[in-house]
């Protein structure tokens, strides 16, 4: 696909959105004393821990000091509400430069009353119509009961009304959007039109994430060098679900170059949660499932690489699918996924409110030979496995929530009451997916092994050449740093980090990326065969905690195993909301697993438990 500079301001869409009402970044001033002092401290904590330490009281007494000075602050940040702890090794190395981020966020969200008192007022109660699911609202589209453009007037109102506090839409096209409307209305009113041939989501509006090109659209994927490209095209995914007659309204946020689980990025800032704007929409698709779960649109286009799809729609209270890889075309996405093992790894997808919208948008979307297989909410047959932990050593994972474990919970024992066969995963397959860090590390070499690109030079792109003197690993750790101190202009912190730690990872030798890799296949072959000899899907938690508070992310990023493992392994995934939690009202998940090509099988789970009521989307609350 081709793509042109535009306007940096992005005036020709109508403008980009303003800065959000909350713009996460420190001060100049105060960022990096406070980070500075921080660090010592860390690595001060890391020396003695490190050395085996003098004894002298002295030394003991200035760790725990350290020690308890570091939990005072996380506890004080946190309100005292954390319902699960991140990863002891992960807070122990990052806190330095994380702590100063969540305080500021913290400060600057109570400044702005973006507490969940905040969240609520943004949140207004909704129109009716806009809680109705995308097949119900198309179906009153072709029958006449409702015009398209009155749908689509309704979700405009709608996302002008929330976007200012979730940052979530990044540039509109509203013009083109009443123009297509007006002309589904027109076809609808047509001698010709045959209502039995008619698409499932005429007349739907919708969203599409950034990073797929869209003709006229701003296509950076958050990456500041490319900043003016515009889509001189629309990709083959979103252009047939426009053909079979959805409505986009505009482009979403996503995290720089689409690799992290926070919507944050230098071009349009971070996207917030409909449910608390203080805590994080999910990424890289977090803009997508925060517009649909704020009401502003049934239904969004999303793309999922290591979770992007699950993570963002578990945050926000969502359905979310990620399909068999290969069942999507990636043709028109940044980064370009080329046309090797990554090309299946990644997939476009659903981000949805009702399970029954699911498959009719995965068929929009997909690839006219993938031959996607009705789902049957009956289960006749099925055995569904559960594995109630994550994914990971809890060395490097956040703890399961407790709630989150309930959820699970009453999942599966409403499925067991409506007379499906539910069983406990083998505990030779749970220890192979859950022990160690093997299935991060699956996820990274395959990865490696398969990317047509190097991260760096993707996040550098159109930045211009560096000094000749200036070795590449010396410029991505001078990146590191200023985004650690708050003061990049051009990355954020988890990209600036990922580089790096690309750059530590060619150390790694192939032979070894191919060792994982084949541990990976081994695994793959084990589940198919349980799965497919007893029609099994697997049901488990989608990440070990609700959403977290803005910057939290670097303390969790490894939590996103439970996601990505399912990348490599090409094996479709649904994400099921079950309702909020008691502890902090925030939508709590499920994540439903199958082996390669049973789509309609991890959606049929999804429809049974909607079905069974455990399974749902509840509106942002309101102001009381």
């Amino acid at each position: 696909m081709s793509q042109s500079k535009g306007t940096a301001d992005g005036s020709q869409f109508g403008g980009l959105r303003p800065r959000p009402v909350i713009w996460h970044r420190c001060t100049l001033a105060s960022l990096p004393v406070l980070v500075l002092t921080l660090l010592g401290l860390s690595f001060g904590l890391l020396y003695v821990a490190a050395m085996g330490c003098p004894s002298s009281s002295t030394s003991g007494t200035g760790t725990v000091a350290v020690v308890v000075a570091a939990l005072a602050v996380w506890v004080t940040v946190t309100g005292g509400t954390i319902g699960s702890w991140p990863s002891p090794v992960l807070t122990l190395v990052f806190w330095p430069i994380v702590i100063p981020k969540v305080v500021a966020s913290a400060l600057q969200a109570r400044w702005k009353g973006a507490g969940r008192s905040g969240a609520k007022r943004a949140m207004d109660a909704m129109d009716d119509l806009l809680t109705l699911s995308a097949v119900e609202l198309s179906r009153r589209v072709v029958t006449r009961e409702l015009s398209a453009e009155a749908l689509t007037r309704l979700c405009i109102a709608r996302l002008d009304h929330v976007n200012p506090r979730l940052n979530a839409v990044v540039a509109t096209r509203y013009s083109e959007a009443l123009t297509e409307a007006r002309a589904v209305d027109t076809l609808v009113r047509s001698s010709g039109f045959d209502l039995a041939s008619a698409s499932p989501l005429l007349g739907v509006p919708t969203v599409v994430k950034e990073c797929h090109e869209l003709q006229g659209m701003p296509f950076t994927g958050g990456v500041v060098g490319r900043v003016g490209v515009v889509g001189q095209a629309t990709c083959p995914a979103v252009l047939q679900a426009m053909n079979a007659g959805m409505i986009v309204l505009g482009v979403t946020n996503t995290s720089e170059a689409c690799m992290f689980h926070e919507s944050n990025n230098p071009i349009y800032g971070m996207t917030n949660n409909p449910y608390d704007i203080g805590r994080s929409a999910g990424g890289s698709s977090g803009g997508s499932a925060a517009t649909c779960a704020a009401g502003a649109v049934p239904v969004a286009i999303a793309s999922d690489v290591g979770g992007s799809i699950r993570i963002p729609s578990h945050f926000c209270g969502l359905f979310g699918h990620k399909p068999t890889g290969g069942t999507v075309s990636n043709a028109g996405t940044y980064p370009p996924t080329g046309s090797g093992a990554v090309n299946n790894y990644c997939q476009l997808g659903p981000t949805t409110r009702h399970a029954a919208d699911l498959m009719p948008f995965l068929k929009l979307l997909s690839k006219p030979e993938s031959g996607l297989a009705e789902p049957d909410d009956s289960l006749v047959g099925v055995t569904v496995f559960t594995l109630d932990t994550s994914v990971g050593s809890r060395a490097v994972r956040s703890r399961v929530d407790p709630e989150q474990r309930d959820a699970l919970m009453r999942a599966s024992a409403a499925l067991a009451g409506a007379g499906v066969t539910v069983k406990v995963l083998p505990a030779d397959l749970a220890n192979k997916l859950v022990s160690g860090n093997d299935a991060f590390g699956w996820w990274v070499a395959c990865m490696d092994l398969e990317k047509p690109s190097a991260f760096a030079e993707i996040i550098t792109e159109g930045l211009g050449g560096a000094p000749s003197w200036l070795s590449n690993q010396w410029i991505l750790l001078l990146e590191f740093t200023t985004a650690a101190m708050g003061i990049s202009k051009t990355h954020s912190l988890p990209a600036a980090g990922l580089a790096v730690v690309e750059m530590a990872n060619g150390l790694v030798s192939d032979s070894y990326r191919r060792e994982k890799a084949n541990e990976m296949d081994e695994v793959k072959r084990s589940f198919t065969a349980l799965m497919d000899s007893e029609n099994g899907v697997l049901l488990m938690p989608t990440l070990p905690t609700t959403a977290f508070r803005h910057h939290e992310g670097l303390l969790r990023f490894l939590d996103v195993a439970s996601t990505c493992v399912f990348n490599v392994l090409e094996f479709p995934a649904t994400t099921i909301p079950c309702g909020l939690s008691k502890a902090a009202a925030l939508p709590l998940g499920v994540q439903c697993v199958g082996s390669v090509g049973m789509d309609h099988r991890t959606i049929s789970v999804a429809l049974k438990l909607e079905q069974l009521g455990v399974a749902h989307w509840v509106q942002p609350a309101p102001c009381q």
